[in-house]
């Protein structure tokens, strides 16, 4: 007989692939979505912890795009998730590559994805 508590417990013992812009544990792989017009995942480090995987996105014409920062070799990752912060208590994190970089021009057309911009972002 099946357990579902068993698929439980496999579920919750494992690590996340990649954390979304809210800090949230994701558990399958990456595929763009929701309604913005720019992803980027990115190689992050929470400075002094872990390396780790962060969705970015968001952008609009209110704010630079991604791309626009990428070619400066920066990208403000902001605080690492929960559990991923450094133990001397330093709550900052630095993005080391980006992965993948997604763009579409409207919520309604499909994501393209941009590899000219997936560039390590320190030396």
């Amino acid at each position: 007989m099946h357990n579902v508590y068993n698929d439980i417990d496999a579920l919750i013992n494992r690590e996340p692939i990649w954390w979304d812009r809210y800090g949230v544990p994701r558990y399958v792989p990456f595929r763009p979505g929701g309604s913005s017009r720019e992803c980027v995942l990115v190689l992050a480090r929470a400075r002094g912890g872990p390396e780790y995987l962060q969705l970015i996105c968001g952008y609009t014409e209110q704010f630079e795009r991604a791309e626009q920062i990428i070619r400066r070799q920066f990208l403000p990752i902001g605080e690492p998730p929960a559990g991923l912060h450094a133990k001397n208590g330093d709550v900052s994190a630095e993005g080391i590559k980006v992965l993948e970089y997604w763009r579409r021009e409207t919520p309604l057309q499909q994501w393209q994805r941009l590899p000219e911009f997936e560039i390590d972002l320190i030396d």
